[in-house]
């Protein structure tokens, strides 16, 4: 899911930078949500974007910087979507952030949730594991 919207916005840059906004603040949306779920974390009574960032920050589930990078994801496409406003130079900011986002979620999060199951595997070779998971 991640990646579908991850593609979409980057095929959206150079022709609509807003709509490429748009889709890169879903995608920290949905990123979000999937940490709350990771984390098995209730959602906020006034369950926005925003206050679901605040509360993961003050978890401490995210570090600063990708907790940085979200707001900017937020702020950039409310402009997008609310107010049709995002330049080019916006975007290409905006998706860089959303792959070093990406690759901290699969450094960190994706790859610490497999640890536990590749020990399942451990002595069994890459092979039985690859056709297991």
């Amino acid at each position: 899911m991640l990646f579908n919207i991850g593609v979409s916005a980057e095929n959206y840059l150079h022709r609509d930078p807003v709509y490429c906004l748009s889709k890169l603040r879903l995608f920290g949306d949905r990123l979000t949500q999937l940490l709350f779920e990771e984390h098995a974390l209730e959602f906020p009574r006034d369950n926005s974007f925003h206050n679901q960032l605040v509360m993961l920050s003050e978890e401490d589930i995210v570090p600063t910087v990708v907790k940085d990078m979200l707001f900017l994801l937020k702020k950039k496409g409310n402009a997008a979507v609310h107010d049709s406003k995002g330049s080019l130079k916006d975007a290409k900011e905006a998706l860089e952030s959303v792959f070093l986002i990406g690759k901290w979620y699969y450094t960190f999060v994706l790859y610490l949730i497999m640890q536990p199951v590749k020990e399942l595997f451990k002595g069994k070779g890459d092979w039985y594991y690859r056709q297991h998971t």
